[in-house]
């Protein structure tokens, strides 16, 4: 999926009747089994497309209503509003136009996967984003009821964090940084997934995205698609030994050259 952006991109075609249509869509390839488990230590109960749409809804409604409260309070960011619904939007029907409306052009942003380098520029982000699209085709984001912060800053900028749930069927390779053809893949096996994340967002005085990052864990990701060894199975126990080699090497190292 290639996807190149540049800084003429044609206006996107999101309103809010596409807005409120998006709220009862469909994704998920097959339906979702009822329990989730993979290779972590116990199961927990999926939530149903029926139920990710309805928690959609009702963050959507919280929202509206928190920012009505600091509208009272004298605070005009109605803009947030906006801004999220269309944000939401845009992944959900995979607009990339509407992404690149709402991010500065050298918006900086982190993940897991890119390793602690920070992505730089808008294509960057755009091709990072497309590294799960492309490994999970029916991939799709929902905000959790009641797990979200906003902050208003004195100088006018704002920052939000906000929990959110990420549902799909992991087909193919997901690339990792810097998610080109050179990229490093995590294997895919078709495994359903249902992990949670905590994205965090930074807007100038313009209302536009400067900074960001997606903090979920990887460790709970990769055990719930099967991909890392359940604790306690002979396969983890192995690669713990594994493991052992390269951290006494690593000791060994440190000692020698007094390196903390």
């Amino acid at each position: 999926m290639a996807r190149r952006i540049t800084s003429q991109q044609p206006a996107s075609n999101y309103s809010e009747a596409k807005f409120a249509q998006a709220l009862d869509r469909r994704m998920l390839k097959k339906a979702p089994p009822k329990f989730f488990c993979g290779n972590r230590s116990q199961e927990e109960r999926v939530f149903t497309e029926d139920e990710l749409n309805e928690n959609a809804r009702i963050w959507f409604r919280e929202f509206e209503e928190q920012i009505g409260f600091y509208e009272k309070l004298g605070h005009d960011v109605h803009w947030v509003l906006d801004w999220t619904k269309k944000w939401w939007w845009a992944w959900l029907v995979r607009d990339l136009d509407a992404v690149a409306e709402l991010c500065t052009q050298d918006v900086t942003y982190k993940d897991p996967v890119s390793f602690g380098k920070t992505m730089v520029g808008l294509q960057e982000f755009i091709d990072y984003n497309i590294a799960f699209f492309d490994a999970i085709p029916d991939w799709r984001y929902d905000p959790l009821p009641g797990q979200s912060f906003l902050q208003i800053n004195p100088d006018g900028t704002v920052q939000m964090m906000v929990r959110y749930l990420g549902t799909g069927h992991w087909d193919g390779p997901l690339k990792v940084y810097p998610f080109d053809e050179t990229a490093e893949s995590l294997p895919g096996n078709g495994a359903f997934m249902q992990c949670s994340a905590v994205d965090r967002y930074y807007w100038n005085a313009d209302g536009m995205l400067y900074r960001g990052e997606t903090i979920w864990d990887a460790f709970e990701g990769l055990q719930g698609a099967g991909v890392f060894p359940k604790a306690g199975s002979l396969q983890f126990k192995l690669l713990m030994k594994v493991l052992e080699v390269p951290n006494t090497a690593a000791r060994l190292r440190r000692s020698l050259t007094g390196i903390q």
